[in-house]
């Protein structure tokens, strides 16, 4: 009866595993990049703030793995509505205040200029651009 024994390698072991310049990195990396590209594709355009937030953020967890945010804001950028696209809201009421207590929503409607201190919004349907293209960039 013959036996192999092996031994692992620590600094091969880690560079394959748990750094972003080996093989299992670089296709993670490849994995959430894709995965960012296809949500800003899906998100659409108002602005171009949302989209231009979705990123992703590297880092390691305490036990030296590879790990990532990604989505909005991954790095601290601020654009707080984007949950709002990615979950959907109910109709609800937006009221807004200014410090004179003046209008200060100004929208166009009709072709006309409209200022109100608070408007009904229809809600917004859910458009699920992160969790909708998991399976395309991991799967």
């Amino acid at each position: 009866m013959s036996s192999v024994r092996v031994v692992i390698h620590p600094a091969g072991y880690n560079h394959v595993f748990k750094s972003r310049t080996g093989p299992i990195g670089k296709d993670f990396e490849r994995r959430c990049e894709l995965l960012a590209a296809h949500a800003r594709e899906q998100i659409g355009v108002d602005s171009g703030r949302a989209k231009a937030s979705i990123g992703v953020d590297y880092h390691k967890t305490a036990s030296g793995d590879l790990a990532a945010h990604i989505g909005v804001n991954p790095s601290g950028r601020t654009v707080g509505y984007a949950i709002f696209h990615h979950e959907g809201t109910d109709a609800h009421r937006i009221p807004k205040r200014g410090s004179t207590g003046g209008p200060v929503l100004r929208f166009s409607a009709g072709g006309a200029t409209l200022f109100r201190t608070s408007v009904r919004h229809p809600g917004t349907k859910a458009n699920r651009f992160l969790s909708d293209n998991v399976r395309r960039a991991f799967g």
